[in-house]
């Protein structure tokens, strides 16, 4: 399979300026400057349900903060890693095959690795890193990757840094997944002396998709996924960033949610800065998977160990959701549906679309007519005056030049089983009439 040169933007929704013109540049710069740093908002508070803003003396209200599961105001793990700090200080101080393991780091591991119910669990020290260093682990020139043009960015430099030859199918759309994987079947046929020695395949073959998507809100199609990947023989690699605490009775992921093995799919990243409410990232799978990436996954290798006190948060947590997944979990869905019914009339207004999943706490709130410039302009009027007139704190998500899919301006709503059903009721109607206000302003 031929290379691909390197990705071109594409907008969703509405193409507008993505060749490079004066206005989609301009719109980058508006990004970067107006939101560089979430719009110019700065948390002086613990991010809970209810968080501080710096400059403001009231309470916010917090949909801005991934803690999907209430764990940032835990006190259990609270307790845990002050003991840890305490014993081990804040850093480690080398990268972890250089005297940068502690006996927590390895408890983690283990932890986590029952907890998904997987062979081995390895950890990174930074959420972002843990993909973008998992990919080129296993794929390499000459290889083949497969991806949702929706995947994080993470992923997608691990691609990049990987070599390999990539293909692209459309978000969460399993016709043009299989459209390429039949594609490629058929190229093979014309190339089979070179994707074929001694009878076995020569060329290493991906697809990588997210779980819960980070850019949409919505829950990939992972049961007709893993059914195209063992018809055409594919290894799958899964980023659960958003899924895990999120899916599954006791939140354990795609596999608990969907009935499926671990097995099914070869390799799982997770960040665990979303609802595991700590710092670093973690990759499972089999023996070969892990102990692989010990010698080449270059985040483990070349970086500082997760600080020791992080790595007990991440256990910690693991245990929380062993003993009270289900009910957390339960609250979080009754929350969402609560949020979801609430905010519906903005489904009918003009000019605005939702983007989600009944089970899914990210919601996307996006303006979908006019240049993009004055769309991110409107994005930013919206967040302003959620904040300065009506207490709520969104985020507005930011993107760089290079990802490979871009949504339509918009706020993303980050939902958690902590809050309460009345702050919700609230801010759902103040998000909608915000929104339609601002939706129809010149």
């Amino acid at each position: 399979v031929p290379l691909e040169p390197p990705p071109t933007v594409t907008v969703q929704g509405n193409s507008d300026g993505a060749d490079g013109s004066e206005a989609y540049v301009d719109r980058l710069d508006h990004n970067r400057v107006e939101g560089a740093v979430g719009g110019g908002f700065y948390l002086s508070s613990m991010a809970g349900p209810r968080c501080r803003l710096q400059g403001y003396d009231a309470d916010m209200i917090n949909l801005a903060t991934n803690d999907f599961l209430g764990l940032v105001g835990s006190e259990k793990i609270r307790e845990a890693c002050d003991q840890t700090l305490r014993q081990f200080g804040c850093g480690s101080c080398g990268p972890r095959g250089f005297y940068g393991t502690t006996v927590h780091h390895l408890a983690c591991e283990k932890r986590i690795a029952r907890f998904l119910g997987t062979d081995e669990a390895i950890l990174y020290s930074f959420g972002p890193a843990t993909a973008s260093s998992v990919v080129p682990a296993f794929a390499k020139r000459g290889d083949l990757i497969v991806a949702d043009e929706a995947i994080g960015f993470s992923m997608q430099n691990g691609i990049v840094m990987s070599r390999a030859a990539v293909r692209w199918f459309r978000h969460n759309d399993t016709k043009d997944l299989e459209r390429i994987l039949l594609e490629v079947e058929e190229q093979d046929s014309k190339t089979r002396d070179w994707i074929w020695e001694r009878g076995q395949m020569k060329q290493r073959r991906f697809i990588l998709t997210e779980a819960i998507s980070g850019k949409y809100g919505d829950i990939a199609p992972i049961v007709e996924i893993v059914g195209l990947k063992h018809r055409f023989g594919y290894r799958l690699v899964l980023d659960e960033s958003f899924s895990v605490g999120v899916l599954g009775a006791t939140g354990k992921g795609v596999c608990d949610e969907f009935d499926l093995l671990r097995s099914d799919i070869e390799i799982t990243v997770v960040d665990a800065g979303n609802a595991l409410a700590s710092i670093g990232g973690v990759c499972v799978g089999d023996h070969d998977v892990v102990s692989r990436q010990r010698l080449y996954g270059a985040g483990y290798c070349f970086s500082a160990s997760q600080p020791p006190f992080l790595a007990v948060a991440l256990t910690q947590a693991a245990e929380v959701l062993d003993e009270e997944g289900s009910e957390r979990i339960c609250k979080l869905r009754e929350n969402i549906a609560v949020f979801r019914e609430a905010i519906l009339p903005l489904r009918s207004l003009p000019g605005v679309s939702m983007s989600s999943d009944p089970k899914s706490p990210l919601i996307f709130i996006s303006f979908t007519e006019g240049d993009m410039v004055s769309r991110q302009q409107r994005v930013y009027t919206l967040q302003r005056k959620l904040v300065e007139e009506h207490g709520i704190y969104v985020d507005v998500p930011r993107y760089v030049e290079q990802e490979k899919s871009i949504p339509d301006p918009g706020i993303r709503v980050a939902l958690s089983s902590a809050h309460t059903r009345d702050d919700l009721q609230c801010a759902a109607v103040k998000i909608t009439d915000v929104v339609t206000s601002v939706s129809r302003e010149e």
